[in-house]
């Protein structure tokens, strides 16, 4: 009964010093290590609309805008 009551411990406690790594890393600015990387493309901005009150459909048609 001993043993399983110290393994459970040492489980406990490698789990809490693999999450206090974890934090820590991310607190640095490291990524963690449980969650991948988000990709380049992810974090880059959307386009703009355009400046103009023409829809974008309408303007590479050629139609006029509606009134």
């Amino acid at each position: 009964m001993t043993d399983i009551r110290r393994t459970v411990l040492w489980v406990v406690f490698s789990m809490s010093l693999l999450l206090l790594w974890d934090g820590w890393q991310r607190h640095n600015g490291r990524p963690s290590m449980f969650a991948p990387t988000p990709p380049a493309a992810a974090t880059q901005p959307a386009a703009a609309p355009p400046a103009s009150g023409v829809p974008q459909a309408a303007a590479q048609l050629g139609s006029p805008a509606p009134a």
